[in-house]
């Protein structure tokens, strides 16, 4: 029986688990595509790479219409046409434009808040720390 412990070489698989799958989803040339978190596995740099250059980059799925379930609001949320935030066991606590959301009050401002404050409790060290959990119960999916 060969026994698997964990190490710090797991992030990196998950990372590149998390890269192969989007690529074998964009590769599938679908109508729709449902993506559930695939920016959580890698660092922040990579996500972005990612999210711009293959989820919204109009050559790969940017004009296919996408259900992306992420806690990277801060990312996502200048290219999201409709925003869900859900809290616990998945009721659905908002949805509508992002623009409509932003009004005082809401629970995506209450977000935008949460990940700010991550953002200047962690320094200018240039690692966000990110492990795509932002801290509260609530997660949102963009589709756009």
């Amino acid at each position: 029986m060969i026994s698997h412990s964990p190490s710090c070489n797991d992030d990196a698989h998950r990372g590149q688990k998390a890269r192969v799958a989007l690529a074998r989803a964009a590769y599938a040339d679908a109508d729709v595509y449902l993506l559930d978190d695939p920016l959580s596995a890698v660092d922040a740099h990579v996500a972005k790479h990612l999210f711009d250059r293959c989820i919204t980059d109009p050559a790969v799925l940017g004009r296919k219409t996408r259900i992306l379930v992420t806690h990277q609001v801060a990312l996502t949320l200048p290219k999201a046409d409709w925003v869900v935030v859900l809290g616990s066991g998945g009721v659905v606590l908002e949805q509508g434009a992002p623009d409509a959301l932003r009004g005082s009050g809401t629970h995506l401002n209450e977000l935008l808040r949460a990940v700010g404050k991550e953002h200047s409790d962690e320094g200018d060290d240039g690692d966000n720390g990110d492990n795509g959990d932002n801290g509260d119960n609530g997660d949102e999916a963009n589709g756009s």
